[in-house]
């Protein structure tokens, strides 16, 4: 169900490194929007996030 997902750290200032690979699978490649999804969050490119949630409100 989680294929892309993986354990990162968060350091002390509360932030964490998205590895290169994971990047890549979102498309990541600039500001990102974070998502709560029930037990989970998702990270979103800001502009796909944008895309995929006109998606949902257009009838």
């Amino acid at each position: 169900m989680f294929a892309a997902a993986e354990k990162v750290e968060v350091d002390k200032l509360g932030r964490i490194v998205l590895p290169a690979h994971l990047k890549e699978y979102g498309r990541i490649k600039g500001e990102v929007m974070v998502i709560g999804a029930g037990d989970h969050f998702e990270i979103w490119d800001t502009k796909a996030w944008g895309t995929y949630k006109n998606t949902l409100e257009t009838p």
